[in-house]
């Protein structure tokens, strides 16, 4: 075993950094566990004592020059961990906040009693919530900044009154939701402030998007309007409790997707969850990102979860969705 001052080879230094660092690159692709502190002790614990004495018994050259390449990666680290951790909360709490969002707009997404403009920049806030869900888990801005920034670059591109009109409605509602203010005194203030628009700006007639049509086949059922109206109640009797109880990201995003189209709904002649149903089949076809298709998905599972269990309590039908998604 050498003690004292190892002897410095540029030949085995430079090796280590050219053709070892390739070799060890494949092995910890290709070996689980290959190159994490501590395997060696189970791979090979003999040479791993081994390395362990010399190292304690050895000095280098870049210790004696107080040259120490290790111990300053960790601090630069260390201080992106913190930044980290710092955008993690703010990400936290913008989750948070979409939840308080998401409750103001599904107690008015068909108050009958609003105006389109409202209505429509009601559903345009669960737009911007979806959107922010799909960022990266580390996000710069809580989602009361977010839509903020989105609408109001919105608002100075717009080349439409109305949609110019509906950004005013939007920025005022989040200004007051981020306030704390009570949902009722919003809703008055903002109808007192912002009457009808003078033109239609949505066609409320037409329960789906243009891109994609009913079969007339489906639409053509006597009971849907008494089933629709049970089945709607289910859907907003249960966000509240959604709400206020799970917490999965990703039940959340198919959530948001269903209540959007629960809104868009006026069709009296077709059955709500046939329509959820067709409406979120379809839309898989439509969308080109893999993450959103999947989304989807899971509003079709919970759609059926919901048909298949309407006859239960709402509480009964929230215990189910809770057992799957918690």
């Amino acid at each position: 075993m050498k003690f004292g001052i190892r002897k410095p080879s540029l030949k085995k230094s430079f090796s280590a950094r050219t053709s070892s660092l390739f070799t060890r690159t494949i092995k910890r692709a290709l070996i689980p566990g290959y190159g994490k502190k501590g395997i060696g002790w189970l791979t090979n614990p003999k040479k791993a004592l081994y390395n362990r004495v010399y190292n304690s018994l050895t000095i280098g050259l870049p210790d004696v020059l107080k040259i120490d390449s290790h111990t300053k990666q960790p601090q630069k680290n260390s201080s992106m961990t913190v930044t980290d951790q710092s955008l993690t909360l703010t990400r936290v709490k913008g989750l948070k906040q979409c939840e308080e969002i998401l409750q103001f707009t599904t107690q008015y997404a068909l108050d009958e009693s609003l105006n389109p403009s409202i209505l429509n920049a009601i559903s345009k806030i669960h737009g911007r919530i979806n959107r922010y869900i799909d960022k990266s888990s580390i996000y710069q801005d809580d989602i009361y900044q977010y839509i903020t920034k989105e609408i109001d670059a919105l608002r100075q591109t717009a080349k439409r009154d109305s949609t110019k009109y509906e950004c005013c409605i939007i920025l005022d509602i989040i200004e007051l939701l981020q306030i704390g203010t009570d949902p009722n005194l919003i809703i008055d203030s903002i109808k007192s402030k912002y009457p009808a628009w003078q033109t239609p700006i949505k066609d409320t007639k037409n329960p789906v998007s243009k891109h994609i049509s009913i079969p007339k086949e489906l639409q053509n059922n006597p009971d849907a309007k008494f089933e629709s109206a049970i089945q709607k109640e289910i859907i907003y009797e249960l966000a509240g409790l959604v709400i206020k109880d799970i917490k999965s990201i990703k039940f959340m995003n198919a959530w948001i997707k269903i209540l959007s189209h629960t809104e868009r709904y006026s069709n009296r002649q077709i059955n709500l969850f046939d329509y959820l149903h067709y409406v979120l089949t379809a839309s898989i076809n439509q969308v080109k990102k893999e993450t959103t298709k999947e989304e989807y998905r899971e509003a079709c599972k919970i759609i059926h979860i919901l048909n298949q269990n309407q006859d239960n309590s709402v509480e009964k039908i929230f215990d189910i969705l809770k057992y799957y998604y918690q």
